[in-house]
């Protein structure tokens, strides 16, 4: 065929296939090669058992995961003359089955590996058709020959044999065991002995695949029959005249899918026949994963795959004369009712649409609805209300009480009532018994965008400022403030049969009302989008709700028993559903037809959604790691040491090998873990989480991604769990994982560290034992120096006593013993008694205060009570003193005692000689750190206890200050006329350095 005319023909089919792709019921995804897809060619699909496809081109065999193609060379082949797969199948072993071009037979198993070539007993030949028999015997199909494989010992079948010749035979199994092979017009079976033709058609080659009950699927002169014998035969359907069919097979749903060379791909299915678009009209082959996806190979056209469209939008091309829709309903005839954006009217009956032409001249339709008996009412600009009862068309408006002419929003009550919301103003109004009645509000209202009623009867309507309210007789119930926060935009509102009220907001997610109860659910809780105009519920347990973001489905039960997280499935592109913009505004923007299917109004036509063909329940997808990588050098990869992989390290892991460890050096950065989710039919919709344990006590949740990659990690053992989720909620149990162990540092292994604590140990107790040692020295020497200063002070206190002490005695008697010559004589010989007594008493506070042996707290307080009573009783004043019986054993400084005693000194002395004090109180109380020593006497007082205002006092009480601040102490006055004087010492226990 020349170039010019291939191309022409391209040019004239792509638009019809864009046109079949939006109006059939069937939908394709295509990948070719701007997707990675080496060729556009694909000859041969089949999915291994970890869930793979491996799909033969004309440029090699490629496995893909639903995301990205890779290429798998054929390494340990010798003489493979071409690459091209031309037939693969997978047998109940798991080991995938792969013929060329032309060259040797490939099988792949899980950890195995055979080519069979000529010095086998395989042909040199292009491969036509594979399959296995019962027996777990390989067949395969050659032009004018057949081979059967069993284990590794092959049996030749030629034209010795009566094997016919033919350009594209096709070798089956049916479900008795017999192997069938169609070879240009003639049928037949292939027995130990060779081929037995069962029958030989006419004109045209037929094509077979095995049937699942019995018998033989087959077309021949673009007819499709079901074949059990020669003489039960029994035709099922007609294809499209001149269509020659390349291949066939049986889905497990039962469902013939039958592909053309010229004429694309059909389906049968219950007495059905329907054509399901393709991205090319030239079908090579056909195959059904393990989720019962439908791929399809294409001539040119890349990889398909088949989907039921769960959504389709209907638009002009499929008759809709309106191009948009504001307002839906559904009547008890089952006609379906339409308003655009313009403002028609337009209703299909019969699979046909017609527009509506009965409204009054330049009546703009808003929105639409139809009650029980079948009246379809229909709210207008500025023209009212219009009621269509058969033939008859009323009309209602001010006149009626409505409160504007421009209606809204429509609800049919379940008891025949009409509720009808108007704009400009905006009031609530009721229809019954053919009078109009307006519903008082307890607010200003705003534009009513939505109103529904509760399976009790309760009417609710919504407004564009946020009221939420419902209507009590005559009158609306404000509730909006329910969950006390501020004022939510309201979209749409929508009632279940389970007494439930949903509302939908305009960024705020769903609202749930029951039993006075109100949740609310956004994209924080797993909700597909905050935005929502339109809600529906189905007969299977599901709210469907469409958004900002386009249709999406939730099942009522996984609402209701919110735990953590919402599953959403929503309906996009990879749906084959355009990007939709929903209605609002007006009510009823969306309805629920008698027969099931749901409607929803956008401003790009009416969109249809058939609840039954979505698939709600669905195992989770397989999930394999496929690589771990340092920076761009893989150190793990799936499938390692199979045939198909490339060249690699040695050293390189096997993640597909159940137990695998990755060790990682100690200097590894950027850690990168790459993982397959195998979610062909939905991967949209696809939820993956992962934790590294024990970094991650939780799960991690990502979208859109297969690779999640960590900074260096600490050495230690970790564990990589992957799991993930077709967004119903079912997760994988099991999913993927390894085990990483990262390798220390040197400085991190337990034999440095174990040798640098016992170095450390060792250092540390030479440092120990050192300071110890001078610890121990410096006591010595400390020790020697205190017993040498208290020795000296000891010697010096017997001094002072013995000799200074002895003098002074000795004075004092020659005093007392000398005569008196005359009055002046004795006078002087009184003084220097007098000065004698004084300086003994003295000399005895010295060699107290230096003495060694009293440098206790008793001590202290034993000679401060004796000085007192006895200072004070020579000038005849009473002394009281308040000592507490248990004294705590603290030691004192020499220096301490000594300008304490000359203090506590001074102030007796200055009681005696100015207080005119009859009486004396000295109190000692002892604190942790500290104690205090309080004299208080009842003399005459002083006018000022400031030192400096008391210059003629001498220097007695400064002096007392001085020496209490030499250790840290304080001294403190009060003195009045009337409590006389208090002097205070505070004087710490350690003597202040």
């Amino acid at each position: 065929m020349p170039l010019r005319t291939v191309v022409t023909f391209l040019v004239l089919c792509l638009p019809l296939l864009g046109e079949e792709q939006s109006s059939s019921k069937w939908f394709y995804r295509a990948w070719q090669t701007e997707d990675g897809l080496p060729d556009n060619s694909v000859s041969a699909i089949a999915q291994s058992t970890e869930g793979y496809l491996w799909i033969g081109t004309n440029g090699g065999v490629i496995r893909f995961n639903g995301e990205e193609f890779v290429q798998l060379p054929l390494r340990n082949i010798t003489d493979l003359p071409s690459r091209q797969v031309h037939a693969m199948t997978l047998d109940h072993a798991g080991q995938v089955w792969m013929g060329m071009e032309r060259g040797p037979i490939i099988r792949i198993g899980e950890k195995s590996f055979r080519t069979f070539s000529e010095s086998d007993g395989v042909f040199n030949k292009r491969t036509y058709s594979i399959t296995e028999d019962l027996q777990s015997g390989v067949w395969i199909a050659y032009s004018n020959q057949i081979c059967l494989i069993e284990g590794d010992q092959v049996t030749p079948f030629t034209r010795e044999h009566g094997i016919p010749l033919s350009r594209q035979p096709s070798i089956v199994c049916d479900t008795d065991g017999k192997v069938w092979l169609s070879s240009g017009l003639k049928l037949g079976q292939i027995r130990e002995d060779g081929f037995h033709e069962i029958k030989n058609f006419e004109n045209t080659p037929i094509r077979i695949t095995s049937s699942r009950n019995s018998g033989l699927w087959l077309t021949h002169d673009s007819k499709l029959f079901h074949f059990e014998s020669p003489n039960q035969q029994t035709r099922i359907a007609e294809l499209k005249r001149e269509s020659e069919v390349t291949t066939l097979i049986e889905d497990t749903k039962g469902a013939i899918w039958i592909g053309t060379r010229n004429k694309g791909l059909f389906r049968f299915h219950n007495d059905k026949l329907e054509h399901a678009p393709t991205s090319h009209l030239w079908i090579t082959c056909i195959s059904e994963d393990s989720e019962g996806n439908i791929w399809v190979g294409t001539m040119g056209g890349g990889l398909n795959l088949i989907l039921p469209r769960i959504a389709k939008l209907t638009g002009s091309s499929d008759g809709l004369p309106l191009s948009s829709v504001r307002s839906t309903c559904s009547d008890s005839s089952g006609r379906v009712w339409a308003t655009s954006l313009e403002g028609q009217v337009a209703y299909k009956e019969s699979n046909q649409w017609h527009l509506f032409e009965g409204l009054p001249e330049g009546a703009i339709a808003r929105c639409v609805a139809s009650d029980a008996r079948g009246t379809i009412w229909i709210g207008t600009k500025e023209h009212g209300l219009i009621a269509i009862e058969g033939d008859t068309i009323i009309a209602l408006g001010t006149e009626n009480n409505l409160a504007s002419n421009t209606i809204r929003s429509l609800l049919p009550g379940k008891n025949g009532d009409l509720w009808i919301a108007s704009s400009k103003p905006d009031q609530l109004h009721l229809l019954r018994n053919q009078a109009i009645t307006r519903i008082k509000s307890p607010i200003e209202m705003k534009p009513i965008r939505a109103i529904a009623e509760t399976s009790d009867g309760t009417i609710w309507i919504g407004t564009s400022n946020g009221h939420l309210l419902r209507v009590e007789e005559d009158q609306l119930i404000d509730e909006s403030e329910m969950d006390g926060t501020t004022y939510r935009s309201v979209r749409t509102l929508h009632a279940t049969p389970d007494g439930s009220l949903w509302i939908g907001y305009a960024g705020d997610g769903l609202g749930h009302l029951k039993d006075k109860i109100y949740q609310r659910f956004t994209t924080k809780d797993g909700l597909h989008d905050d935005y929502l105009s339109q809600i529906q519920h189905d007969h299977n347990g599901n709210l469907w709700i469409a958004s900002n973001r386009g249709l999406f489905r939730i099942t009522l039960e996984n609402l209701l028993r919110h735990n953590g997280h919402l599953y959403c499935q929503a309906y996009g592109r990879d749906n084959g559903l355009p990007s939709i913009q929903p209605s609002r505004d007006f009510a009823p923007s969306s309805s629920r037809h008698q027969n099931g299917q749901l409607f929803f109004s956008t401003h790009s036509g009416l969109l249809e959604v058939d609840p039954d063909d979505a698939i709600t329940t669905r195992p989770p997808p397989k999930v394999h790691l496929e690589s771990i990588t340092i920076g761009d050098q893989p150190i793990a990869l799936f499938k390692k040491r199979s045939t198909l992989s490339r060249e690699i390290d040695s050293k390189t892991s096997d993640l597909s090998s159940p137990g695998a460890i990755i060790e990682l050096p100690a200097e590894h950065d950027n850690l990168v873990i790459s993982f397959a989710v195998l979610n062909f039919t939905t991967p949209e919709n696809t939820l993956i989480r992962y934790r590294l344990h024990p970094i991650d006590e939780k799960w991690q949740i990502i979208e859109n991604q297969s690779r999640v990659t960590f900074p260096r990690l600490p050495a230690g053992d970790y564990r990589f769990q992957v799991i993930a989720s077709s967004g119903t909620g079912n997760w994988s149990k099991g999913g993927a994982s390894v085990s990483i162990t990262v390798k220390p540092f040197f400085w991190e292994t337990w034999w440095f560290k174990f040798g640098i604590a016992i170095l450390t140990a060792l250092v540390a107790g030479a440092l120990v034992f050192l300071a110890l040692r001078r610890k121990h020295q410096i006591q010595i020497r400390s020790l020697a120096a205190r017993q040498a200063l208290e020795q000296e002070r000891s010697r010096i206190a017997r001094d002072i006593h013995d000799d200074l002490g002895a003098s002074l005695t000795r004075i004092s008697l020659l005093s007392q013993s000398s005569p008196a010559e005359n009055d002046q004589s004795k006078s002087a010989m009184g003084q220097i008694q007098s000065t004698t007594r004084d300086l003994m008493r003295s000399m005895d506070g010295v060699v107290w205060a230096i003495s060694p042996e009293n440098d206790y707290f008793d001590d202290l307080a034993n000679y401060l009570s004796s000085y007192a009573q006895e200072f004070l009783s020579v000038a005849d004043i009473r002394c009281r003193l308040n000592f507490p019986v248990d004294l705590p054993e603290r030691e004192l400084s020499a220096q301490l005692r000594h300008n304490l005693l000359l203090a506590f000194k001074e102030a007796l002395n200055n009681i005696v000689k100015y207080a005119h004090a009859t009486e004396v109180r000295i109190s000692l109380t002892p604190e942790v750190r500290f104690f205090l020593l309080q004299i208080q006497d009842n003399g005459k007082g002083m006018t000022s206890a400031t030192p400096s205002d008391r210059t003629h006092a001498g220097n007695g009480m400064a002096n007392m200050e001085e020496r209490m601040k030499e250790f840290g102490g304080t001294c403190h006055f009060q003195s009045s006329p009337e409590n006389g004087t208090l002097v205070e010492f505070k004087v710490p226990f350690s003597l202040k350095s």
